[in-house]
């Protein structure tokens, strides 16, 4: 289909200029959306070598890594990274205190939740986390 044939685009434009990170975007994308979890972290890997100050790559990384309990601790550096790099990014924020409270971090999660609020207040997915975290607290 279109999709596979997009795929091997990006492939062969990797190839052809690995020190570039669009093709490696687009291969994450490609095959987070397949399910191939592995390859998916493999190409946002290759993303931030070929430009390490790319939020959205550490974001999409974070986001391959978090429900892995053995590497959420990657997960959560790789969200602080995103963070770091671009302080108002909301989704980095919230992804950030869900990775901390799903590590058992939760003074840590209520301050990336501060954090988002700041930056979004209303947000949907800001207020289920509070609410996770108040109920956690109890």
């Amino acid at each position: 289909g279109d999709e596979a044939q997009q795929l091997v685009a990006a492939r062969e434009a990797a190839i052809l200029e690995p020190r570039r990170p669009e093709p490696w975007f687009w291969i994450g994308h490609a095959l987070s959306e397949r399910g191939e979890r592995e390859g998916a972290i493999l190409a946002w890997r290759m993303a931030i070598a070929a430009r390490r100050g790319l939020p959205p790559a550490w974001y999409n990384l974070g986001l391959e890594l978090v429900d892995d309990e053995a590497r959420r601790k990657e997960a959560i550096a790789a969200f602080r990274e995103a963070v770091r790099l671009h302080p108002e990014f909301v989704h980095a924020q919230i992804d950030l205190a869900r990775a901390l409270m799903l590590d058992g971090s939760l003074e840590e999660a209520g301050a990336a939740l501060r954090a988002a609020e700041a930056l979004e207040s209303g947000n949907e997915r800001v207020k289920e986390l509070r609410a996770a975290l108040e109920e956690r607290k109890r």
